[in-house]
């Protein structure tokens, strides 16, 4: 498989090798486990696979890629944890089963995929809240941090 590049087609071990000399200079990803994974097609797809720990930092990975010669193009699969705060939070307000929950009740933090939830809740609801957290895609694992009301 090759990926071309300014006119010359690149092996794709060596496109991929770029791409992780490339990431790895930027301090997060040293610092952080990330748990990133990638993968090239054919075509020169580049695809990012993992968690970030805010927007910036996840928009940075990308133009990483990006910039990687030899990478057409880049699939964005990174899950950033305020998108993932904001998806659990939606579901449960969505969840006809949870949707009952008094607002600010139930605060949601996510670090690299695992969502802790802490508020109060009636006994009733805390099994479905478990529940709706943990189906929503990018949540590793969810902790309870929950009181019961």
């Amino acid at each position: 498989m090759t990926a071309v590049a300014a006119g010359r087609p690149l092996p794709r071990q060596d496109v991929l090798a770029a791409v992780e000399e490339a990431l790895w200079r930027y301090q997060p990803v040293r610092s952080r486990e990330l748990g990133l994974d990638w993968a090239l097609d054919a075509a020169g797809t580049l695809t990012l696979d993992g968690f970030a720990p805010s927007r910036t930092i996840k928009e940075t990975l990308l133009e990483i890629a990006a910039s990687v010669r030899g990478v057409q193009r880049v699939e964005d699969r990174i899950v950033a944890d305020p998108d993932l705060e904001i998806a659990v939070a939606r579901a449960l307000a969505d969840d006809p089963k949870t949707a009952g929950v008094p607002a600010g009740s139930v605060q949601v933090f996510a670090q690299l995929g695992n969502v802790v939830l802490v508020g109060d809740l009636p006994e009733s609801l805390l099994a479905e809240v478990l529940r709706v957290a943990g189906q929503v895609p990018g949540v590793r694992r969810v902790v309870d941090r929950l009181d019961q009301a």
